[in-house]
């Protein structure tokens, strides 16, 4: 009952911190998700590479067994597994059109 009352005096004080976490959340989960366009732009190309065409599904399980694990836990709080594929299925929209662009990435 405490509780409520602390929070009923001081409900403006309350607010403020919880914008201010919320904000830093913000700014962790933005800066982290530009690493993790980043590594999904290379576990696709790395998956074009090992596996080749026609074979769609296994290289999708192949990123998602090697990206989800080790991504920060963070993010892991705000990434489905279905928002990852479809953060992959992105990845690999922007990775077609850079290969068309630069063949090159993909050999080696």
């Amino acid at each position: 009952m405490k509780i409520l009352e602390f929070l009923a005096v001081n409900w403006d004080s309350v607010a403020v911190v919880v914008v201010a976490i919320a904000f830093i959340i913000l700014l962790i989960v933005k800066k982290q998700r530009t690493v993790l366009d980043q590594i999904l732009f290379a576990l696709v190309t790395w998956a074009e590479r090992e596996y080749g065409g026609g074979t769609g599904n296994l290289k999708l399980a192949a990123v998602i067994e090697r990206v989800y694990p080790n991504i920060p836990a963070i993010i892991r709080l705000f990434v489905s597994t279905a928002t990852l594929e479809k953060l992959i299925e992105k990845a690999l929209e922007e990775a077609k059109l850079l290969w068309e662009k630069n063949p090159a990435l993909l050999s080696n």
